[in-house]
C-alpha cells in the first residue's frame, strides 16, 4: 500500500498542464508546461503522419517529422532538407541539407529562419530524408489563424 501511495504522491509533485489554443482539421496549437519549462507547438497532421513545430521561449523552432514509412536507428544523425511552400530551409550555410536526429519513426532538427512567414504563404510542406520524402498539404485559409494562435502561446510563454 505504501508504494501506490508514493507513486501517486510523485505525480502530484510534477505540475504538467496542457493548454489547447487552436484545433482544426488544418492543425492545432497547443502550450505544454511542466517542470523544465513551458513551449507551444504546431502540429500539422496527414494519413498518420505529422509535422510538429516546437517553440521554447524565444527561440527559433525545433521541427519533428512522424512518418509510419520510416524506420531509423534511435540516436541516428541523418541529413533531411525541408521544404516550405516555395522555400528550402537553410542550415545556416547556405546549404538545404540540415543534420537531424532519428529515432524510430521520427527525426528532429532545428530551424534556423523564421517559419511563420513561409507557413503562411505555403500550401505544403515538404521532408525529404534517406527513408524517402513526405509531402503534407496545408490548409492556406485557416494559416492566418493558427499563426496568430502560435503568436499567442509564444507571447504568454515568454512572460
Amino acid at each position: 500500500m505504501l508504494i501506490p501511495m508514493l507513486l501517486y504522491a510523485s505525480v502530484l509533485l510534477v505540475p504538467v498542464k496542457d493548454t489547447v489554443w487552436w484545433n482544426s482539421t488544418a492543425g492545432q496549437v497547443m502550450e505544454h508546461r511542466d517542470e523544465n519549462g513551458a513551449n507551444c507547438t504546431l502540429t500539422f497532421q496527414s494519413d498518420g503522419s505529422s509535422v510538429v513545430f516546437e517553440w521554447k521561449s524565444t527561440s527559433q523552432p525545433t521541427v519533428t517529422v512522424v512518418n509510419l514509412d520510416w524506420q531509423f536507428p534511435d540516436n541516428w544523425r541523418v541529413p533531411v532538407a525541408m521544404q516550405v511552400g516555395d522555400v528550402w530551409l537553410s542550415n545556416g550555410a547556405d546549404s538545404a541539407v540540415i543534420d537531424a536526429v532519428a529515432h524510430g519513426n521520427a527525426i528532429t532538427f532545428p530551424v534556423l529562419q523564421p517559419v511563420e512567414p513561409l507557413l503562411a504563404q505555403a500550401g505544403n510542406i515538404e521532408v525529404r530524408a534517406k527513408a524517402g520524402t513526405l509531402r503534407m498539404p496545408l490548409d492556406h485559409v485557416k494559416m492566418e489563424a493558427l499563426l496568430d494562435h502560435v503568436q499567442q502561446c509564444r507571447d504568454v510563454i515568454t512572460r
